[in-house]
């Protein structure tokens, strides 16, 4: 099955659409990107000539009682066009609204008629934005997300630096448009911008926004996206040898939003480097518990690749998940390995130890080690919510 990043969202519960501004309705878009757990909300700018369809549904009033499809009646105003199926199209540059014409359903929210409403949009143009092959996980920090220590000044890479590839490993990134006047990042959708790659490039798009890149040695080209009448460069990708000189690795940790003192456990990348230093992306490392339980998942949650990892506490029943945790984390690549001690705290919890089952995905230390995987519970979630500030602060940019 073919996820949006949109869906991902819907699934975790963390994104619900955005409101009219009269806050009558609730409009939920269909197949338009923004960023990595983000969601579209009206400030984000429209791509031009993007399409893009919704689900409506009430907002804060009580609507319950309205047929919204027998009596709603819509209008597009500016610089857009209605089309069929509750669907709007960005024809040109400028302003778009779309109006809905809610006062004559009759129908009350605490004693007053519903009134007529809307929802604004701004249009760019594709020859006014860049883009970026967007390095998600790292650029969470700051915004509900920490570590312990300093990161390498280049685990973010430079935007004239390519990106390099093991041979045979892959690197997953979504494609995110920035305009400079916007804080926000622009939206498209998927029918009109196609993220793609030159011909050298071994590609797919298994999750829409998203290019992934299959490391072949020796070659060498771009991540692109087609808008309109422009081609856009995302980043820059060279396929290496399929080897590792040395791993750091980096834990992020989801700090809890009410009490400072206590965090749980996120992710981790294996920042993995060639014997010239440089770094490398993709390699396949084979991760393990030395010492605790943690629930590991390679590349899990739409992570880059096999050189990150989902990871939870969710290995011991609640009664037991308390206080001061820890573990100690290994990942192995060929004959390199490297540890990194994990520290963190649990408030005590109401959840009842009846009917828990461990995370299928965890270790303990000793046991077995895990280079691929599945989806464990709440890491989606976990993820969504500490993404949501940078909907608010553009961290990045292009490349």
């Amino acid at each position: 099955m073919r996820w949006t990043t949109l869906g991902v969202l819907i699934l975790s519960g963390c994104y619900d659409g955005f409101e009219t501004e009269e806050g009558q309705l609730r409009l939920m878009p269909i197949d338009v990107f923004t960023e990595a757990h983000g969601g579209f909300y009206p400030s984000n700018p429209l791509l031009e000539s993007t399409e893009m369809c919704v689900e409506i549904d009430c907002g804060s009033a009580d609507c319950t009682d309205l047929d919204l499809q027998g009596c709603l009646e819509q209008a597009v105003t500016g610089v857009g066009s209605l089309l069929e199926g509750d669907c709007i199209a960005a024809d040109d540059v400028g302003q778009l609204v779309w109006e809905f014409n809610l006062s004559s359903c009759g129908a009350t929210y605490d004693g007053d008629i519903l009134v007529d409403d809307r929802v604004t949009f701004d249009v760019v143009a594709a020859a006014e934005v860049s883009a970026s092959w967007t390095q998600w996980p790292e650029l969470s920090l700051g915004s509900g997300v920490e570590i312990d220590g300093e990161v390498p000044n280049d685990w973010i890479q430079a935007p004239e630096e390519p990106f390099r590839v093991v041979d045979g490993g892959q690197l997953m990134l979504p494609v995110t448009l920035s305009h400079p006047d916007f804080d926000d990042s622009v939206a498209y959708g998927f029918a009109q911008a196609s993220p793609g790659a030159t011909a050298d490039l071994d590609v797919d798009s298994p999750v829409g926004g998203y290019v992934r890149v299959t490391g072949r040695e020796g070659s060498e080209g771009q991540i692109t996206i087609e808008a309109g009448d422009q081609t856009l460069t995302a980043a820059s990708v060279v396929g290496v040898a399929d080897e590792v000189d040395s791993i750091e690795l980096i834990v992020g940790y989801v700090a809890d939003q009410e009490n400072d003192e206590l965090r749980t456990p996120l992710a981790v990348r294996a920042v993995t480097r060639n014997a010239k230093g440089e770094v490398v992306y993709g390699a396949p490392v084979e991760w393990s518990v030395k010492r605790g339980e943690l629930a590991i998942e390679p590349g899990g949650s739409n992570l880059p690749g096999l050189d990150y990892a989902s990871i939870s506490d969710s290995c011991l029943s609640p009664s037991e998940r308390v206080g001061d945790r820890s573990a100690v984390l290994r990942a192995k690549y060929g004959g390199v390995k490297a540890t990194v001690d994990m520290e963190w705290n649990v408030s005590p919890s109401d959840a009842s130890d009846e009917g828990f089952e461990p995370d299928p995905f965890c270790q303990s230390g000793g046991c077995g080690c895990l280079s691929v995987g599945g989806t464990p519970s709440g890491i989606v979630a976990l993820f969504a919510v500490a993404l949501i500030g940078l909907r608010r602060r553009r961290m990045f940019d292009p490349g």
